[in-house]
This record gives C-alpha cells, sequence and structure tokens, in this order.
C-alpha cells in the first residue's frame, strides 16, 4: 500500500463530526511571530482577503473583519462576519500577548471561547498576515490563517505578497481561500 492509499484510508476512518480544518500532516510549519510588533499602528479595523476556516470562521463566511483598539491597557477585538446562509455574526473580547512577544495573542472571546492569533508580519499600513498551527496528536493539524488589508477589496498584487509570505514559511495554502468582501454592512452597530 503507498502513502496516498494511506492517508485516503485514514482521512476515511476519521470521524465525520471532526472540525475543520484539520489537515492529515505530519507537523506544523514554524511560523515565528514578528518582533516589537507596535500595538498602536495596528489599531483600527482590517479586512479579510484569504483565510483558512477554522470551526469559529467556517470556509464560505465574508465579510469578516477584525477591529483591534486599546482601551485601559487592554486590547480588545471586534470580530465580524457574515455566514454562507446570511447570518451576521460577531465576537468580541480581549487579546493577551504571549511573554516575550508583542505578536503572540490569546484570544479571549466573551462567548468562552479562546482561539490565538501570531502576527508574523506587517507593514501596519496595507497588510497583516497572520498563522497559528496545532498538533493534534492523531496526525492532523488545526490551522487558523489570515490576510488582512485595511481596504474592504485589497490590491491583488499586495494580496499575492502576503500569500507568498505564507508559502516561503512552509504553510500549505492550498486551504487559504478568498473572503467575499462585497455585499457587507461594514456600519451595522457594535455589541462590544
Amino acid at each position: 500500500m503507498n502513502l496516498r492509499s494511506s492517508l485516503v484510508l485514514i482521512a476515511l476512518a476519521l470521524p465525520s463530526n471532526l472540525a475543520f480544518p484539520k489537515q492529515v500532516k505530519s507537523s506544523c510549519p514554524i511560523v515565528e511571530p514578528m518582533e516589537n510588533l507596535d500595538f498602536d499602528a495596528i489599531s483600527g479595523q482590517w479586512f479579510a482577503q484569504r483565510s483558512i476556516g477554522t470551526e469559529f470562521v467556517p470556509t464560505g463566511t465574508g465579510c469578516i473583519t477584525s477591529d483591534y483598539h486599546f482601551k485601559d491597557g487592554k486590547v480588545l477585538f471586534d470580530f465580524r462576519s457574515t455566514s454562507k446562509s446570511g447570518q451576521l455574526e460577531q465576537e468580541c473580547g480581549n487579546a493577551v500577548p504571549a511573554a516575550n512577544t508583542t505578536a503572540d495573542w490569546t484570544l479571549n472571546f466573551e462567548s468562552g471561547n479562546v482561539g490565538r492569533s501570531v502576527i508574523f508580519s506587517t507593514n501596519y499600513v496595507d497588510y497583516v498576515a497572520s498563522y497559528t498551527c496545532e498538533e493534534n496528536g492523531d496526525g492532523t493539524l488545526k490551522e487558523s490563517g489570515y490576510v488582512l488589508t485595511r481596504e474592504p477589496e485589497g490590491a491583488q498584487a499586495m494580496i499575492n505578497y502576503v500569500v507568498q509570505m505564507f508559502i516561503d514559511r512552509g504553510v500549505d495554502v492550498t486551504n487559504l481561500v478568498y473572503v467575499r468582501q462585497f455585499d457587507c454592512d461594514y456600519q451595522r452597530p457594535s455589541n462590544c
């Protein structure tokens, strides 16, 4: 039996209720957080152009925005999106930087969910690149990644440039998919 046949059999044997996007891969690529992230410069609204879906933000979700701001010494966030069915979603919370870095955040959602965001590159004006990966111990990976821009329709050359950064770090970009940013209601009031 060759490797491809083995992987197909493993995939077929996995329970169908596993949260997307668990990938059958050997290990996570090493993607280091950038050094000296400037919190003030990254604050404001960002629009997702590409995304590796998660159980919280499945593939097909559109109008994804992230708004970071600072209040009373805390990094606060407001994530908004529209599901495939058109339902408006919002998650609020705070981000706590990991020790010794400002670009590896634990995301504490008001809903009780906990996530992680590692910003590995930004120029603060045009783009943010974030990626996290966890090995599940069963040969699968749980990945999350975003290409964010300051404008709803980011420049394709900039998006390509950022996607190349993912590739250069060994990230498989097959699941880094387009995020719809049209027919969106960016003016709806925040509940955060």
